[in-house]
């Protein structure tokens, strides 16, 4: 066999045994995340938290604090097998944390907005007048594709 047909095939058993690896690592990975604690099975999941293109639905209809969905706040409370009285405060507790995380949400939308702004303040000033007209076509383009429902 000549070396460059043998070096041929060294090169592809080596791959094969790297995607072989790479495969049962994600396969391993896969089912590692399906048997977490007290997880619902993807149907229960879809059924309580249903889509919802609105920003709060993108961002796992999150209905309290600590980011948790009603059905993960609700799990929660019961692991920690609370009273009645101790699960109302809870949900007290947590709610009145909810204006904070939106405020913080608000305060950081400002902050890239700003830092976007500058961004593009300052690459402007490096672009000559024809490119700027393209940076501003682009923008329009990316813009308009992001208003066309999905």
């Amino acid at each position: 066999m000549q070396n460059s047909t043998r070096a041929l095939l060294w090169v592809l058993l080596v791959f094969l045994i790297g995607t072989a690896f790479g495969a049962a690592v994600i396969k391993l990975s896969q089912r590692s995340r399906l048997v977490a604690d007290d997880a619902p099975p993807p149907a229960q999941v879809r059924d309580e938290a249903p889509f919802d293109p609105s920003p709060e639905g993108r961002r796992g209809n999150r209905s309290g604090a600590l980011g948790l969905a009603q059905g993960a706040l609700e799990r929660m409370l019961n692991r920690l097998d609370m009273n009645p009285n101790q699960a109302s405060e809870a949900r007290a507790i947590l709610e009145a944390a909810r204006g904070g995380y939106v405020r913080a949400d608000q305060r950081r939308n400002q902050q890239q907005r700003m830092l976007r702004q500058r961004a593009l303040r300052e690459l402007r000033e490096i672009l000559n007048p024809r490119q700027r007209r393209q940076l501003r076509l682009f923008l329009n383009q990316l813009q308009e594709g992001r208003r066309q429902p999905q």
